[in-house]
């Protein structure tokens, strides 16, 4: 997973990198902008000595070229997905927490609290005793004042359930007219 300090790093060293788009020129990469005339230092990219000595693997050349463009296209892209999957669980967290306000329901921990394959911040568990059975989602961090109405650690467990399980039990639901 890229961390939001890695995101940060690469925009760092695209921010700081000779502006582009880069090309293969005779003595190296050089940028599309430049003007042709002397060498400018701020404009080139060597990839080996101006005076023919080799320069490194034309593939090389062309990757470091593509690169300076599609980096920040990347990391633009990342940081576009992010928020909209963000936006997508805060949603889902809404629903959830209205959810738990209709049945009984409880903030767990994840156990065991040191599984290494859940990130720290996703390590809240919702659960919530449907009359079809149990639910439960993992929240991020960032949505626990979401669930402030909710008991922390009141002692519910995890009953197994698969997500596809869980689906089921939400669809088993009756609605109010079924329910007469």
């Amino acid at each position: 997973m890229i961390t939001p300090e890695q995101l940060a790093e690469w925009r760092r060293i695209c921010g700081e990198a000779k502006r582009g788009p880069w090309i293969k020129g005779e003595f190296g990469i050089e940028s599309k902008s430049r003007e042709f005339g002397e060498f400018d230092p701020e404009r080139w990219v060597l990839t080996g000595n101006h005076d023919g000595a080799a320069r490194g693997d034309a593939s090389d050349e062309e990757f470091v070229c593509a690169s300076r463009t599609a980096m920040p296209a990347l990391i633009a892209e990342v940081e576009r997905l992010t928020l909209q999957k963000d936006g997508a669980y805060s949603e889902r967290d809404k629903l959830i927490a209205f959810i738990s306000k209709l049945f009984t329901a409880s903030l767990e921990r994840h156990q065991p609290e040191d599984d290494p394959d859940w990130d720290e911040d996703w390590k809240w568990i919702v659960i919530v005793d449907l009359p079809a059975g149990q639910t439960s989602w993992h929240i991020n961090d960032s949505e626990l004042p979401t669930f402030d109405h909710l008991q922390r650690r009141a002692g519910r467990v995890w009953d197994g359930h698969s997500t596809e399980e869980k689906y089921d039990r939400i669809a088993a639901m009756k609605t109010k007219e079924e329910s007469k």
